[in-house]
């Protein structure tokens, strides 16, 4: 046994580094066509559930694959420190981008979010598993032709 003997002691670190370690190529090249053989799968498939499984809810991004809802999660993050109290001004200078956008993202995110709400509030309490329903139909659906390798 590793750690029999009284004089060692086991230490556990945590520390944060400035980027995450890469991943080897062999699996990012991977990953990368899985992504995209997802995001074309999944062309038709409802907003929710293209973003549950990490695409953009968006149909001009189908073929893209994941990481493309970084500019929007970019964007819900401006929002968010404007409604914190942050000057608009002061985030369009820093982002290097117009003011008026702001205005415009922090309007479509409340909207959205509104929308959100009140959707959810409408929806029928008698029927809780119908959203997990339909990812596990998503699921099967994109598992059925899988073209990815198998992994070695």
């Amino acid at each position: 046994r590793g750690f029999a003997d009284e004089g060692r002691e086991f230490l556990r670190l945590l520390v944060w580094l400035p980027r995450p370690f890469p991943a080897p190529r062999r699996f990012a090249t991977r990953a990368a066509a899985a992504a995209e053989h997802a995001s074309l799968r999944l062309a038709n498939a409802e907003p929710f559930i293209r973003r549950r499984f990490g695409l953009s809810p968006n149909q001009e991004d189908v073929g893209v694959g994941v990481g493309v809802g970084v500019g929007a999660a970019s964007r819900l993050a401006l929002v968010l420190e404007m409604l914190r109290g942050v000057p608009p001004g002061v985030l369009a200078r820093r982002e290097r981008i117009p003011e008026p956008d702001l205005y415009r993202w922090r309007d479509e995110a409340l909207a959205a979010g509104l929308s959100a709400l009140s959707s959810s509030s409408s929806r029928s309490s008698a029927d809780p598993l119908s959203e997990d329903a339909r990812l596990e139909r998503a699921l099967e659906f994109l598992c059925a032709e899988s073209a990815a390798p198998p992994v070695r």
